[in-house]
């Protein structure tokens, strides 16, 4: 059977991981066949990997709509990470950076400004090995937090 139309409200509810990946796959088998798919759902994850447009409801309000690079790139890109070899210090006292996060596999760097990223990681060079920077996109997560979340109650 293969549909034109297929409906999916909260899909991956309740499955295991890999009942997870199987309807993924045919989701995207569907999708990439020409199927119409309106897929409801909270999970901003599962919204990224399979859809290439998006709609976000606050209260039966449309909050943000459109192809999700195009939403992204409405964004600031307000994160960095980066993975190292050994230990950066002065990492906080960077002009731009607002928050350091530490974790096993490196840092998590909170900026206000988009050139603090290049700053943090001529630092880290001069410090130690740098095996990961990315100046991170911001997720639909962080988007849908942002336009829905406690201060738009």
């Amino acid at each position: 059977h293969r549909p034109q139309i297929l409906i999916l409200d909260e899909a991956f509810s309740g499955l295991d991981p890999v009942n997870v990946e199987l309807l993924k796959s045919t989701v995207k088998e569907l999708r990439d066949e020409g199927t119409a798919i309106l897929f409801s759902t909270h999970r901003m994850e599962h919204v990224e990997e399979l859809c290439r447009q998006i709609t976000i409801l606050h209260r039966s309000n449309t909050v943000v709509q459109g192809e999700i690079k195009e939403i992204k790139s409405r964004y600031p890109r307000e994160q960095v990470f980066l993975g190292t070899i050994g230990s950066v210090e002065g990492l906080e006292q960077l002009s731009g950076v607002k928050k350091v996060e530490r974790n096993e596999r490196g840092y998590l760097i909170h900026i206000s400004q988009v050139e603090a990223a290049q700053e943090i990681l001529r630092t880290a060079m001069t410090q130690t090995t740098v095996e990961h920077f990315e100046l991170k996109e911001p997720t639909l997560n962080q988007i849908f937090i942002r336009e829905v979340g406690e201060s738009n109650e």
